[in-house]
């Protein structure tokens, strides 16, 4: 609920400035209470209580007492306590601990009953007498809930426990405050709460809160002394607060701890801050005792994570149960490391062998090496001789053991060096039964070799000299006032001994020990040799041992460590006697010894001259040894104030902002003012307070300096009665007039003034400077303390530093626009040295003789900006100098010589602009001289490899830890690292705040295989992390970050790599170190380390994989801190892992938002931009972030590379690309000749800058490139997107937006590209130009035989550095980089491994694959396949020797007409029926040297076409959405541009005809339509029928001429058609056509034919040659074939293509040989049964009469070709029809529609002919044909075919009689061409072998070639019996039929006319 709080209680009306009324709310009485108690109605007495039954109220109490062991019993029995605590008798006891007290006896006036009353009963009854001697105090919650439960008020009691709950966290809750930090009133309270008395002043009460607690002295003296502790009155609990100190942290704890020995079972509950343990310890108290280390859970963030244990043991001893209790402030990772360590509670058990259990004194035993045998007598005799005697050079010493009843008190022993004597005493107190035993300790040591003794009691110690020592004397050192320490030590030089008393003094009431127990004990004085120092040998250690005052003492042992003991005495000096003569005796000389001897004292006061701005508290307080952060003492203080003469300044009673009139205040302001103040601060900032008294005309303040224990009083008072102003600053007052007070002037009130010349020569009595002698210029040098200063060689204008110089400077930077001004000065020369970052300068300044050196460097190698004047220096960390940058910076020496610079930084231009200048002014407003070295000059930014090593040359942490006294095991605590951070120089270069692993980013998104976190899309392979490191992958998937632990030094590191491939910059980093470069700067494939100081070494490589589009990375981290020695962590980040980069989207914000270009020219006062020069320029650059990215020098509009131009455009395209835009005078373009290539040059004139911007698109090697200057891309076609927009931003102030759509199908890019140059986003932009819209550039025609030049692998792996012979997967992927193919090989490698259904190396799915041999792959290391289309070929080829697998293929699509082919070499002929391919892999990795794989993959493999599938998925186009995405208007007339990317998107492009052969609905084709037949026009001489009626919706015409096949063009033009031969005469055709746009909707759909009967058309059977006047003659020259010669496979299968009668071959050819045709006998094979004449035939042919005996077919060998025809003739004479056919061409003639008599011609495209002649029936009923089957190669006219080799193309036609052998020799010679068909080379060399024998042959045979047109006997003969079996099928067909038949007559074998041909 929130609550009204009253800060204030007056209240005050204003109107208008003036205070209408004011007064108080309350008052100063305060509110008066209000009384709310209810007002008594009822007066009249209460009935008398009646009697409680005795169910309800038993006394029990007889019960208790007759219980043996009940706790009555047990504290009647106790004995009384011991008055060592003075602790009440009738308290303590457990009632009195748990809250059972004794019931209380009254006496009543009632008369006795027989019943025995109840404790409630007898309460009521004497209610008033218990109340006189009730005490709430005394009344426990444990009796208040007995009595609540005896009256079963349940809800009573459960409140009442809410109650004490609530109390009880309170009480436990109470935070600890340090007293130091407590205000008055707690101060107060507290004191009031410990029963102390609470008056006096603040320090005072301090002092007495401070003092020790003496109720339970035993344990408070037992305390840390870093404590103040609370006990209960029963010395069995403690609560404590305690200040830790961490580092430089101070922070109060609280713990408590209590033992209830009346708990069953008993416990011991300790507590630290809000954690608590109990530990319930059962049984008897006679348990063994047990130890644990718990952790609290409370954690400390400071110094790598700290975590709070509790240590505690409780040790059960013989006599003695002992705890103890610590806490350890540990590393939350390793709690064995604490950082600091509190034992709170301390029970150290005496050492008395008696006490000891069995294995406690074996133990004790074993570390002494004595023997552990014997009984336990044994044993405890045995320890305690050598806890009584030690040796001492030679000699044994024993003491006495104490005896009596003090033995059982005291014990001691002594060390075996004799050098100490410890002594424990026990002291016992009952308590509750039980005997409860406390033991002390006190010991006094001797370190006579450092002359020093300690006294030691519990915690307290101390240190006394022993040099000039009262020896003898009794001493004692008070503890507290009740133990006392008592020592004497003595000497007895003569027996060389020490003689030593010692004893305690324990008074806690009356004394029960005090005397010595060791009395007179002569311990031996060792021999000593080189002694240390006491306190570590150091002065300040000795001085905190000895207390921290210097005695005579200590000074005599500095002096005896020196040997200067016996050269400085104490005591008066004795003079040698002096001469007796009387004569003068002068020592050392008669002129005596001068100390000084003309020398000149210069007269001044050390404090005199005091510079302020020259000093530093830290660097004094080291200088006195003196802690920072401390509180300084009392005598350092006023040393301090000495040192700086400002003891007077300061008031002796320092103002307390916590009193009045400062307190209380709001905010740090006490405003007792009552009218309203304007503009008052809200808050008086810590640590002042403010108070502005009720006049209102002043205030007055108070202010605390930290660590000095000093106070800043000052006041400012407008007295408006007296008309002055006066103030004050501590002891410094003034006053002044109104009068005289200028209004709005400042009054600086400084405590030390500022020198002036002119003062110091008018108080040292000089005229004028002019007067000055060099004796009084030395001695003001001193007093000015310029002296210190100086370097002890002094610069010279004339050293070669210097000299030669050119206007004051001698310049060795290279850089052209490193421009120093002149110097004025002749006595000031400056040098710039050749790096240009550092200025030397040496002035001579004789008005004091001073020669001084100032520089200034900017040292960005080492992140250091260094300067200074002579010895007086400074530097700065660049990386924590961003506050400072365009900020003036001035250092000096003593106020009087100056150097002041001012920097800021280009960082995009990597420049400095600097500011300089050098003064020495001797006026606090003149200077005598004032030279302005730099005035905003340019200077760079180095840069440089980044390497920095140690600062410390040969430092080892091992060494400084060791110097440090830490464990080498241990870590470092955060103060510790800091300090050795600060050490080795790397302290500029961390992180306030180290990153966390717990923390974003690397705490999200985490990888949980590899401990990385990733923000990337894509799915990186990362390197595994060890648990120490973790790392993230952003967005960009190219930045990485990684938090790295350093255990040992209790900190992380992050690092930072992030490779921005769209900005083309590279960012690296540790911790704040971080550079950013250009990528086109970058280094690629070189190692690049970042080193600082020789600590952090972070180390990368990056490699641009260009073709993959990934950058391969190499991170790893180190920290070493032993130099030349290992590194303490050394990670491994990433390894060669591949970062692929993202697509990139540039951004459309400038670098500064808030820039514009009209405010930049407003703010250098410039009107024109050809104003804008020099710095101005730099800096305009800078503001847009552009310098990094320009070119230099830029391009140039007048080069020849622009010019000449037309319009401002150079075309160089040799081809035409149609209209090109006129551009402005600021810009001009260059087409390349490749004609998909711009380059263009604009000027920017407000930055004078000409950019050069290009794109060029390489369709052959399917690359793309464009830039802006330096800001340059290269990406691979695959990876862009045509038709998107891409927008190409130059930090948004050049911008290139271009947009290209590939038209593949009409080899033409479409490109729209304009250019803008913008300085701000409130302005118009400079420069807005469309270069392109939809432009067409055409493609060039590509060269794939492209080769890599004079490339050599061995040469390439030796510079590589590779040895091994198989590459590695890197190296691989360097090798395909530099190869410049890695951009086109897949991502996934093929694999060559055989499965299942690999046959030689093949993988076969064609179904027709028997058709076809494939060589065999076993012997290579190829896998290919050959897919079920048949067509496409795929290969895998291994090449070992680069560790890479590469796929080369082959895809023909018979259906598309389409090629798509893969790398390495190939040939390839596309043919009508099968494909011919031939396929070759080379791997040539050396240039000149074979090809390490070169292999035919396929020779003249056939591979057969199959049947197309015309479906193709469109679904997902719509037309409607087209439109929408290319921002048109469904339905609107489209333009050629879109009419082309439309056809594109749909891919029919290659299929549409060219406009000039597209169809004209209006031409004479289609119109006029047929009567009668809607939109039809039929010139089909036949009846059709009406056909079918089409939709005047349908923008259709049909023309019937001829049924054509079907096809679906990309789904998007579909004909379903289906055609049913019905018979002979008739077709019936069905035929539907649609055209289609979208998804589920067709545009238009109409059908053709329904069922349609269409009669077949009479056929045309004379088919002529494809090829007009074809020549055999010609087509051998143009093959490169001897004429007549065997052609090879592929010319015989090119020459059936040409003649296009490869179609017509059949799949398998007929076989004169096969099963088909043989046997035959004279050419004739019969399976006819009946007798048929048959005449013999021509060797080259065989005939088949079929069993039919009505069909008869020929097979033909065509030898020069090497492939063979069939002829067939069958003769239907049931249905009158005639069957002739060609292979598989087939000609269907009715016998009714013959001609009789006449020839009928059946040709095969005119090369393959049968001429039928005639049909006539014969008397015998048989039928008879004359057929001629011929072949033809020619339409030219009959010719006496004059080439020799034309005589072999029809071996038919030759008369081999006229030369047997030769005749016999060929017969051989094609038998064995059908013996051996493939061999084709080798068939082809035996031919040429055979005509080059036969040479005289083949005259024979060309005169056998003479008989054409003639026929020879063996033609005649083949003339009247080709068909004898048909003369008797003439005859039976004679016989049955009535009618009469011409016979029909055939040629031979040739027709004469055609014979040579």
């Amino acid at each position: 609920m929130p609550e009204w709080k009253q800060e204030c209680d007056d209240y005050k009306l204003v109107l208008m400035d003036e205070t209408l009324a004011a007064g108080f709310i309350v008052g100063l009485g305060g509110q008066q209470p209000e009384n709310n108690d209810p007002k008594l109605e009822n007066t009249d007495f209460a009935a008398e209580i009646p009697e409680l039954p005795s169910s309800f109220d038993p006394d029990f109490s007889d019960d208790i007492k007759d219980d043996q062991d009940s706790t009555f019993n047990a504290v009647q029995t106790q004995p009384p306590n011991s008055d060592i605590f003075g602790i009440d008798d009738q308290e303590d006891m457990c009632p009195a601990l748990v809250g059972n007290n004794k019931p209380v006896t009254t006496t009543t006036t009632v008369a006795p009953s027989n019943e025995k009353k109840g404790f409630f009963a007898k309460l009521l009854k004497a209610a008033d007498k218990f109340l006189q001697k009730f005490n709430i105090r005394r009344l426990k919650f444990g009796t208040i809930i007995e009595f609540l439960d005896k009256l079963g008020m349940d809800k009573s009691k459960k409140a009442m426990a809410k109650v004490m709950i609530t109390i009880k966290e309170l009480i436990e809750n109470k935070p600890c405050v340090s007293p130091h930090e407590m205000t008055e009133d707690q101060l107060m309270n507290e004191l009031m709460e410990r029963g102390k008395d609470s008056s006096g002043s603040r320090e005072e009460m301090l002092a007495r809160l401070l003092e020790l607690e003496q109720s339970c002295p035993l344990m408070s003296f037992t305390m840390p002394r870093n404590v103040y502790c609370t006990f209960d009155s029963y010395c069995l609990g403690v609560e404590c607060c305690i200040n830790v100190k961490l580092a430089i942290f101070l922070k109060v704890f609280k713990f408590w701890a209590r033992f209830d020995p009346c708990a069953d079972p008993m416990q011991f509950v300790m507590a630290f801050d809000k954690y608590n343990y109990t530990i319930k310890i059962t049984g008897s108290l006679n348990f063994d005792g047990f130890e644990n280390e718990l952790k609290t859970g409370i954690k400390i963030d400071l110094m790598g994570g700290i975590e709070v244990v509790v240590k505690y043991s409780i040790i059960k001893g013989e006599e003695a149960t002992l705890a103890t209790f610590g806490v350890g402030f540990c590393s939350h990772e390793d709690m064995n490391h604490c950082i600091l360590f509190e034992i709170l509670l301390d029970s150290e058990p005496s050492p008395r062998p008696e006490k000891m259990t069995d294995g406690q004194i074996k133990a004790a035993l074993m570390s002494r090496n004595l023997p552990q045998i014997g009984d336990r007598a044994t044993l405890n005799s045995r320890l305690l001789q050598s806890d009584l005697s030690c040796t001492l050079l030679g000699k044994n010493l024993s003491l006495h053991q104490i005896a009596g009843e003090l033995g059982k008190i005291l014990y001691y022993a002594i060390q075996d060096d004799c050098m100490r004597l410890d002594a424990w005493a026990d002291i016992t107190v009952p308590l509750l039964g039980q005997t409860y035993t406390k033991t002390l300790r006190a010991y006094i040591e001797l370190d006579p070799c450092s002359f020093v003794f300690h006294v030691a009691f519990e915690g307290y110690s101390y240190t006394k000299v022993l040099l000039s020592y009262e020896w003898g004397k009794d001493e004692t050192e008070e503890i507290s006032h009740h133990v006392i320490v008592k020592y004497k030590i003595d000497r007895n030089v003569e027996e060389g001994v020490f003689v030593l008393s010692f004893g305690l003094k324990i008074c806690p009431g009356d004394c029960f020990l005090d005397d010595y127990f060791l009395k007179d004990i002569k311990i031996p004085i060792p021999l000593c040799g080189d002694f240390v120092l006491p306190g570590g040998g150091t002065f300040s250690g000795l001085l905190q041992t000895i207390g921290g005052k210097m005695t005579e003492e200590a000074f005599e042992l500095v002096l005896k460590k020196f040997d200067l003991d016996m050269v400085f005495k104490s005591g008066p000096v004795q003079l040698p006697p002096g001469p007796s003569n009387g004569k003068k005796y002068c020592i050392p000389s008669d002129e005596g010894l001068h100390l000084l001897h003309n020398q000149e004292v210069p007269i001044c006061d050390q404090r005199a001259l005091v510079n302020f701005k020259n000093f530093s508290i830290n660097e004094w307080l080291k200088d006195k040894a003196l802690d920072i952060g401390e509180q300084l003492g009392e005598g350092a203080k006023m040393l301090l104030l000495e040192e700086l003469n400002l003891t007077n300044f300061f008031q002796k009673t320092k103002c307390d902002r916590t009193r009045s009139p400062y307190s209380p205040s709001v905010e740090g302001m006490h405003n007792t003012c009552p009218k309203t103040i304007a503009f008052l601060p809200s808050k008086i900032p810590d640590p002042m307070s403010c108070y502005i008294p009720d006049y209102c005309t002043g205030i007055e303040c108070c202010a605390e300096i930290p660590g000095l224990g000093l106070g800043l009083h000052l006041y400012l008072n407008l007295d408006l009665d007296k008309l002055e102003l006066s103030f004050g600053f501590e002891n410094m007052q003034k006053k002044m007039k109104l009068i005289d007070y200028v209004w709005g002037d400042e009054i600086k009130v400084s405590v030390a003034e500022d020198f002036s010349m002119s003062n110091w020569l008018e108080n040292m009595g000089i005229p004028s400077l002019g007067d000055l002698k060099d004796s009084a210029k030395t001695m003001l040098i001193q007093q000015l303390g310029v002296d210190k200063f100086l370097q002890d060689r002094p610069c010279d204008i004339n050293d070669d530093l210097y000299s030669p110089s050119v206007n004051g400077w001698k310049n060795e930077c290279p850089l052209n626009w490193v421009v120093p001004p002149t110097i004025p000065f002749r006595d000031v020369k400056c040098a710039l040295t050749q790096n240009c970052t550092r200025i030397d300068c040496c002035v001579d300044f004789s008005l004091l003789n001073l020669r001084l050196h100032f520089f200034l460097h900017f040292d960005r190698c080492n992140y250091v900006i260094s300067g200074g004047i002579e010895k007086k220096t400074f530097s700065y960390g660049l990386l924590d100098f961003n506050t400072f940058w365009g900020k003036e910076i001035k250092t000096d020496i003593v106020n009087i010589i100056f150097i002041k610079f001012k920097a800021s930084q280009l960082e995009v231009s990597r420049k400095y602009v600097l500011d300089l200048g050098i003064s020495v002014c001797l006026e606090p407003n003149k200077c005598e001289l004032d030279v302005p070295i730099f005035k905003e000059v340019l200077i760079p930014i180095l840069n440089c490899d980044l390497k920095m090593d140690f600062s410390s040359k040969g430092f080892s942490l091992s060494n400084w830890m060791s110097e440090q006294g830490l464990s080498l095991e241990g870590s470092l605590s955060t103060a510790l690292s800091d300090s050795l951070f600060k050490l080795l120089g790397i302290d500029s270069f961390i992180k306030e705040k180290s990153c966390s692993r717990s923390e974003p980013p690397y705490s999200i998104n985490q990888l949980q295989e590899n401990g990385w976190s990733s923000e990337c899309p894509t799915k990186l392979s990362l390197f595994k992390i060890r648990g120490t490191t973790a790392c993230n992958i952003k967005e960009s998937c190219t930045a990485v970050s990684c938090c790295v632990e350093v255990g040992k030094l209790g900190r992380t590191f992050e690092v930072v790599l992030d490779i921005d491939f769209c900005n083309q910059k590279i960012t690296f980093g540790i911790e704040k170190l971080t550079e950013t470069l250009s990528l086109q700067m970058f280094e690629f494939g070189v190692r690049k380390e970042i080193v600082i100081r020789g600590v952090i070494k972070f180390g990368y490589t990056i490699w641009d994989y260009v073709g993959e589009g990934v950058y391969v990375v190499t991170v790893d981290l180190a920290v070493c801190l032993e130099d030349g020695g290992d590194c303490l962590i050394s990670v491994n980040i990433l390894d060669q892992a591949k970062l692929s980069k993202q697509i990139c989207h540039w951004g459309t914000g400038f670098m500064n938002p808030e820039f514009t270009l009209g405010n930049f020219m407003k703010k250098n006062a410039l009107t024109a931009f050809n104003q804008i020069k020099g710095l101005v320029l730099d800096e305009l650059k800078e503001s847009l972030g552009l310098p990094q990215y320009l070119n230099n020098p830029p391009c140039s509009l007048s080069n020849q590379k622009y010019n000449p131009n037309i319009n401002g455009i150079k075309n160089t395209c040799p081809k035409s690309i149609g209209f090109l835009p006129s551009l402005p005078s600021s810009m001009r373009c260059a087409i390349a000749g490749s004609c998909t290539g711009v380059d263009c040059c604009i000027e920017a004139a407000p930055i004078h800058h000409n950019l050069h911007v290009y794109l060029d698109i390489d369709p052959c090697n399917l690359q793309m490139k464009f830039g802006i200057d330096k800001f340059q891309f290269q990406i691979y076609l695959k990876e862009f997107e045509f038709g998107i927009e891409k927008d190409v931003r130059l930090v948004n102030v050049v911008r290139m937006k271009f947009k290209i759509w590939d038209l593949t199908a009409e080899n033409q890019y479409l490109i729209d590209l304009k250019f803008s140059v913008c300085f701000d986003s409130e302005s118009q932009c400079l420069l807005d130009v469309p270069v392109f819209h939809q432009q067409r550039l055409p493609k060039n025609i590509c060269d794939f035989t492209a080769s890599f030049t004079n490339f050599s692998l061995d040469g390439w792996k030796s510079s590589m550095g590779l040895t091994s012979d198989k590459l590695t997967t890197f190296a691989t992927d360097q090798l395909m980089e530099y190869l410049g193919i890695a951009g086109y090989l897949k991502k996934n490698q093929c694999s060559i491994q055989n499965g299942n259904s690999t046959i030689q190396g093949w993988n076969d799915d064609c179904s027709k694959s028997s058709t076809y041999q494939k060589t065999s792959l076993l012997a290579l290391p190829i896998l290919c396949s050959i897919s079920s289309k048949c067509t496409e070929i795929y290969c895998c080829l291994a090449v070992s020797s680069i560790g890479r697998n590469f796929e080369a293929f082959i895809d023909l699509d018979p259906c598309y007409k389409t090629l798509e082919l893969g790398i390495e070499e190939y040939t390839i002929e596309e043919l009508e029926v099968k494909y011919l391919v031939n396929m070759k892999v080379e791997v040539c990795l050396e240039h000149g040297k074979p090809c390490l794989i070169s292999y035919d993959i396929a020779k003249n493999l056939y591979l057969p076409k199959i049947g197309c599938d015309w479906s193709f998925n469109y679904s997902g186009f719509s037309l409607s959405g087209w439109y929408s995405n290319m921002s048109l208007t469904p339905g609107s007339l489209l333009s050629n541009t879109y009419l082309s990317m439309l056809k594109e998107k749909l891919g029919i492009t290659n299929f549409l005809l060219p406009k000039e052969q597209q169809c004209n609905r209006n031409s004479a084709k289609y119109y006029p339509q047929t009567l009668n037949q809607n939109r039809w026009r039929i010139d089909c001489p036949l009846d059709v029928g009406n056909m079918t009626e089409l939709s005047d919706v349908l923008p259709i015409s049909c023309h019937l001429m001829s049924v054509k096949d079907e096809f679906s063009l990309m789904d998007i033009i579909q004909i379903q058609y289906k055609i049913d031969d019905v018979d002979r005469s008739n077709l019936e055709l069905t035929a539907k056509i649609k055209i289609c746009l979208e998804e589920n909707t067709c545009l238009y759909e109409s059908t053709l034919f329904d069922k349609h009967i269409l009669p077949k058309p009479g056929c045309n059977w004379n088919l002529n040659f494809t090829i007009p006047d074809f020549s055999l003659t010609n087509w051998y020259n143009s093959v490169g074939a001897a004429i007549g010669s065997q052609l090879s496979k592929l010319n015989a299968a090119k020459l059936l293509e040409q003649l296009g009668i490869a179609k017509y071959k059949q799949e398998v050819p007929c076989q004169r040989f096969g099963p088909v045709y043989s046997p035959s006998d004279i050419g004739w094979k019969k399976d006819c049964q009946m007798e048929v004449e048959m005449a013999p035939i021509s060797d080259s042919v065989t005939c088949l009469v079929k069993d039919t005996c009505t069909s008869v077919s020929c097979c033909v060998d065509i030898g020069f070709m090497k492939t063979s025809f069939e002829a067939y003739l069958t003769l239907d004479a049931c249905n009158y029809w005639l069957d002739i056919g060609i292979e598989k061409l087939t000609f269907n003639l009715s016998l009714k529609d013959v001609t009789f008599g006449t020839t009928n011609s059946f040709y095969l495209n005119s090369v393959i002919r049968i001429d039928a002649v005639g049909v006539k029936a014969t008397k015998k009923g048989k039928l008879k044909f004359e057929e001629s089957d011929e072949e033809d190669l020619s339409e030219e006219e009959e010719e006496d075919m004059e080439e020799e080799e034309m005589g072999n193309l029809s071996d038919e036609e030759l008369d081999f009689e006229a030369d047997e052998d030769f005749a016999k020799e060929f017969q051989e010679y094609d038998d064995d061409i059908h013996d051996a068909e493939e061999e084709v080379s080798s068939g082809e060399d035996e031919f040429e072998e055979l005509t080059q024998k036969k040479k005289g042959s083949k005259q024979k045979a060309k005169s056998a070639d003479g008989a054409i047109g003639k026929k020879s006997k063996k033609s005649e003969k083949l003339d009247s019996s080709l068909f004898a079996a048909a003369d008797e099928f003439a005859d039976v067909i004679e016989e049955s039929a009535s009618s009469g038949w011409d016979t029909l007559g055939s040629g031979a074998l040739s027709n004469q006319d055609k014979s040579s041909k």
